[in-house]
């Protein structure tokens, strides 16, 4: 019989080696912390509610194998100044020998108490399907499915566009992107306003917040410390670029 169990930090190993036979990227032992442990809606909990908090499940087999596992992430969210607690699913993967514990995991997730809104941000085609089979509702977002983008390196964006689609002289596609850069640069309405590189998340961010956290939307919170911790990891990797768009008034 498979048991379903919260996970600790010495699954690590056991849950990374589950990820990689599944094609997921990796996680550090202290990157695992940061995602599972370091939200900063966890500070805000009190006492017993943020020692309850469990960064996951995990699915051991008769063997006492790590088989299966949920990630659970804490997200400070807010809804016209009220602040709320969210749940969201992360690296939901189970061996193909025990997919029958995979609704078990879902069940642990929803039976979480404390928590005023549970998400599935990530969700694939096939979780998709399991989750509305079990009548879990889509977020109405419109077509999520959609990519957009915002061309920051015309060279490069024509040189991989035809490299994908398997054009001739990708190399030439560079060279047109790149004599098409100044029509493709972003460009800001109004007087004096301005697109600009930040070194990161600085005091703007939380004047900003501050400014949209009173309207009748749902959002996740996106005040200075917030940002930080959600982009850590890209911060980490090298991954990560900050853009600020400003006018004349700061």
């Amino acid at each position: 019989m498979a048991r379903v169990r919260p996970a600790t930090l010495e699954d690590h190993a056991a849950i990374m080696a589950l990820r990689a036979r599944y094609g997921m990227e990796p996680l550090e032992s202290d990157e695992w912390r940061h995602v599972y442990a370091g939200s900063p809606v966890l500070d805000e909990l009190a006492g017993e509610k943020r020692r309850d908090w469990a960064g996951g499940w995990v699915v051991d087999s008769d063997a006492l194998e790590v088989v299966g596992f949920l990630g659970n992430i804490a997200l400070p969210y807010e809804l016209a100044g009220r602040r709320l607690v969210a749940a969201a699913m992360s690296s939901w993967v189970v061996d193909v020998s025990h997919r029958a514990a995979s609704l078990l995991l879902v069940r642990q997730f929803l039976r979480q108490e404390g928590v005023d809104l549970f998400l599935n941000t990530t969700a694939n085609v096939e979780s998709s399907r399991a989750l509305e089979a079990l009548r879990i509702r889509r977020v109405p977002t419109g077509a999520a499915d959609t990519c957009l983008y915002w061309i920051t390196d015309p060279g490069g964006f024509a040189e991989s566009t035809s490299r994908k689609r398997g054009w001739p002289l990708p190399a030439l596609a560079r060279v047109a992107g790149n004599l098409l850069r100044p029509a493709l640069a972003a460009r800001c309405p109004g007087t004096g306003a301005t697109v600009e590189t930040a070194s990161g998340f600085d005091a703007r961010f939380d004047e900003f917040w501050e400014e949209l956290r009173g309207e009748q939307v749902l959002r996740l919170r996106r005040n200075r410390c917030t940002l930080e911790w959600a982009f850590e990891l890209a911060r980490r990797r090298g991954a990560l670029s900050v853009l600020t768009h400003s006018d004349s008034g700061g």
